[in-house]
């Protein structure tokens, strides 16, 4: 075992812990803003020298680049700030509108943005505004909160440390932009999803393409407690779908090149359309990586594909490390990527697809349930049982509401003629999730989990991965 680790240290995946070196230092570059942090300030300098010391005895760069890597992920958000961040200024001005998201049925989060800055604005829902329009808002110093414990949170969505409530906003003019023409097109898929399938069948379906649903609230509850949420949560297994299906169908009829160019197209208007969250863009970037690399004719890494797209997105901003979707898009890619290791070692004949959907299941959700306990007390276990009755289905549902979706945006009353074969995947889903969703069963909570919870949870984690990843080595080299 020790023999095999210290192998296996000397052959560190590189990338992996870059991203982690630089995640850590933008992490620490937030705790020594903490009140009563500030002795962190001298822990660097002794790792420094240890790193040092080490990197010249065994002549290994490697932890010396990892050093500088650390400090300068805790520069970056201080760079970044004193750029892109400017305080709030009270008084009117006209703002341009980049984002909208509702909070409960009352109120709305608007984010602005303007030559003097950020603005993240709670208003009330009665105002219709539409993505580029020009906004004058009004406010006093006594409407500007500060951020709080949600400072990162703002940080991340909007580039600001402040929220104001207001609800002196004007329009004042609308422009042209891609963003805009998609949200018509959003609303257009929107009003066909509402007439085909009215109620949450609808936005189950809306779901399975694009994500971001608004279900009512006793089927949202039922979806969290059924393990499922992830099946309506853009990932890379939508992005992938789309890049094999697309890639693939355009390559045999339009050729390699063209095929390359409306796949990029397709992946940036897919993006547009979904919103854009977090897990959507790093499953783009990895998409767009490993096209580029079937046009070079080489293979692509996951692991590396998946730190080059967090080290992109960290260095567009630094704070997107505190998003709970980014924490739980890239850790549960990284538990799917390792269960090809615990698929290796175990083969039984004539139950490899079960196999596989499980380990892929499993090992996802074991790499999340750190994170979620850390941020939300509580987790769903009996997604480890639903997830066989639903995954192997997913892909054909999502194509055939694909197919109904343009129909219904070219003639809608084809589109429910054909709704009665082609929605029958999304009725079973539901009722999946209706049957998987009963009271407190495979509902885990924990209160008190912590820093210190998380820490623990995430190296015995890391344990068990060692321990499987030599199992696995050990095995291809007794095939070999």
């Amino acid at each position: 075992m020790i023999k095999w680790l210290s192998k296996k240290i000397n052959v560190v995946n590189l990338p992996l812990i870059f991203l982690l070196a630089l995640a850590l230092g933008v992490i620490s570059s937030t705790l020594l803003s903490w009140p009563g942090l500030k002795i962190l300030l001298f822990l660097p300098l002794p790792i420094a020298i240890i790193s040092l010391s080490f990197s010249l005895l065994r002549k290994n760069p490697l932890p010396l680049l990892l050093v500088v890597v650390f400090f300068g992920g805790t520069m970056l958000p201080i760079v970044y700030k004193t750029i892109y961040i400017r305080p709030v200024v009270p008084g009117c001005g006209i703002y341009t509108l980049q984002s909208v998201k509702p909070i409960g049925r009352s109120f709305l989060e608007l984010g602005l943005k303007s030559e003097q800055g950020n603005l993240a604005v709670k208003t009330k829902s009665d105002k219709q505004f539409e993505l580029s329009d020009d906004l004058k808002v009004c406010f006093s110093q006594e409407q500007v909160k500060v951020a709080g414990e949600y400072k990162s949170y703002y940080l991340s969505r909007y580039q600001t440390e402040q929220l104001v409530e207001t609800d002196e906003i004007k329009f004042v003019s609308s422009h042209k932009s891609v963003r805009k023409s998609f949200a018509i097109l959003t609303d257009k898929i929107n009003s066909v999803f509402l007439v085909l399938m009215p109620g949450n069948a609808g936005q189950l379906a809306k779901g399975l393409l694009f994500g971001d649903p608004e279900f009512s609230d006793t089927f949202s509850s039922q979806i969290k407690k059924s393990g499922l949420t992830h099946i309506v949560a853009v990932s890379g297994y939508n992005v992938s779908i789309i890049l094999v299906v697309m890639f693939g169908l355009l390559r045999k009829y339009t050729g390699k090149r063209a095929a390359f160019w409306l796949s990029i197209g397709g992946l940036i208007g897919f993006c547009l359309l979904s919103g854009g969250s977090s897990s959507v863009v790093r499953a783009a970037i990895m998409g767009l990586c490993a096209i580029i690399g079937k046009m070079a004719g080489r293979k692509s890494q996951g692991l590396n594909l998946l730190t080059l797209a967090g080290v992109l997105m960290l260095l567009y901003n630094p704070f997107l490390i505190y998003d709970i979707g980014f924490q739980l898009s890239f850790v549960a890619t990284t538990g799917i990527f390792f269960s090809e290791k615990v698929i290796g070692l175990i083969q039984i004949p004539r139950f490899e697809t079960l196999i596989k959907i499980l380990a892929e299941t499993i090992c996802a959700q074991i790499f999340c349930f750190g994170i979620i306990l850390y941020h939300f007390g509580t987790v769903t276990l009996i997604g480890l049982f639903s997830n066989i009755f639903i995954l192997p289905l997913v892909p054909l549902a999502m194509l055939l509401v694909a197919i109904l979706l343009v129909i219904g945006l070219a003639n809608i009353e084809l589109a429910l003629l054909c709704n009665i074969f082609l929605g029958l995947p999304v009725l079973y889903i539901k009722k999946v999730i209706e049957i998987f969703s009963l009271p407190t069963v495979g509902v885990f909570s924990l209160t008190g989990f912590g820093l210190g919870g998380l820490l623990v949870y995430y190296l015995l984690v890391v344990m068990v991965v060692f321990y499987i990843t030599m199992k696995y080595d050990q095995k291809q080299q007794k095939q070999v």
